[in-house]
């Protein structure tokens, strides 16, 4: 066995195969909704993407060129599409829907963990910053993943503002507000309560906090925010969270949708609402996503900006509808029937169907070799 580096993987014909149709499915989809593809290079500048990446650069791969600069292997498409935007500007009209497939690379610390090279197949809205947006870009989500599985979608969401706020409003010492921000990011609600309760707080500031817990559900917990809230940003985060819904009614896909404003992403680039997608029977989030109004001013810009990424290996590998693969046809011939062969095989191509030729000497065991076809064609010697 020749081993491969960690974190990478080999795909074989058939899951390969299975994944581009699903891809394609999923593609297609966000073309109907008038999104653009764009590409962008494997290889960045570490001073200009890489730095104003999400991913902790202790994950970024980085390498020398010729020149002795840093760069990174790509470590998400946000950022790269961010420079392409602001490398072109006059060449997109604003507000621009684009759309990627593509592989990201971050460093992994042992075998077993999250691939160190996977896809991503995600869309950035850039130029707009209306709630009616981060709903269109929730709602392309759950369609996008229809198309790709069956099992039930599950989009939460949440808004950075009111978690700062409340926190701010209640506890005084930074510290202490980012011991509570770490508690909530790893799901640690046992360790929570306790380190709440172990504070110097008044029972009403420590209520608030605590409030946090249960503000998990549908609509109506969104009024519950409100009282307990009372700086102006955070109700205006709530208030945003409240029209989001009306939108996402107007979308009619509510009924797939939750609120979880004790939630905490990885991404730091986050400013206002956000959410993570979830299928049934993963427990990992199989998308992200959310409104980052500041990155572009890290490239000269000030766009607002919302977008999502689907983890498209991790949905693959758990969604378990892999479909039979298509076999081709093969056309085994002889010497004398080389010719008559190469004929065959165009006809049958422009029907749109697979053909593979094959010299019939080659072939040590036919019964063997013809499980692998629709059919197979002989053609030899009269």
């Amino acid at each position: 066995m020749f081993e491969k580096p960690v974190g990478m993987r080999d795909l074989l014909p058939a899951f390969y195969q299975y994944k581009e149709s699903v891809r394609e499915k999923m593609v297609r989809e966000i073309r109907q909704w008038g999104f653009q593809f764009v590409q962008t290079p494997t290889l960045e500048y570490f001073e200009t993407v890489g730095k104003q990446s999400a991913i902790a650069k202790e994950k970024m791969f980085k390498v020398l060129n010729q020149n002795g600069d840093t760069l990174v292997i790509r470590p998400d498409l946000t950022a790269p599409i961010a420079r392409i935007v602001a490398s072109f500007s006059n060449q997109f009209i604003l507000p621009v829907r684009l759309a990627y497939s593509g592989n990201v690379f971050r460093t992994q610390q042992r075998e077993g963990g999250e691939a160190c090279e996977f896809e991503q197949i995600g869309v950035e809205i850039i130029g707009e910053a209306s709630v009616f947006v981060d709903a269109e870009s929730i709602s392309l989500l759950i369609e996008t993943l229809k198309k790709a599985t069956k099992s039930k979608t599950k989009v939460i969401v949440s808004h950075v503002g009111f978690l700062d706020s409340l926190v701010e409003e209640n506890v005084q010492d930074l510290s202490d507000q980012k011991e509570h921000k770490r508690l909530l990011y790893s799901k640690n609600e046992v360790g929570f309560k306790h380190y709440i309760e172990g504070l110097l707080l008044s029972p009403f500031n420590k209520r608030n906090l605590l409030t946090l817990l249960s503000l998990r559900g549908g609509e109506e917990k969104l009024d519950e925010a409100l009282q307990v809230i009372t700086s102006a940003k955070g109700k205006e985060s709530v208030y945003q969270l409240q029209q989001l819904w009306k939108q996402l009614v107007d979308f009619e896909v509510e009924d797939l949708i939750a609120f979880d404003l004790k939630m905490m992403n990885h991404m730091d680039y986050y400013t206002g609402i956000f959410f993570e997608a979830y299928i049934e029977e993963v427990r990992s989030p199989i998308a992200n996503g959310g409104r980052y109004d500041e990155l572009y001013k890290q490239f000269n810009k000030d766009f607002p900006a919302t977008g999502f990424a689907i983890h498209f290996d991790r949905l693959t590998d758990h969604i378990k509808e892999l479909e039979e693969p298509k076999k081709p046809l093969s056309i085994l011939f002889s010497d004398a029937k080389q010719k008559d062969a190469i004929e065959l095989a165009k006809q049958y191509r422009k029907q749109g169907v697979d053909v593979v030729l094959q010299h019939i000497k080659s072939v040590q065991d036919l019964p063997i070799y013809r499980q692998q076809f629709e059919d197979c064609l002989i053609l030899r010697d009269e």
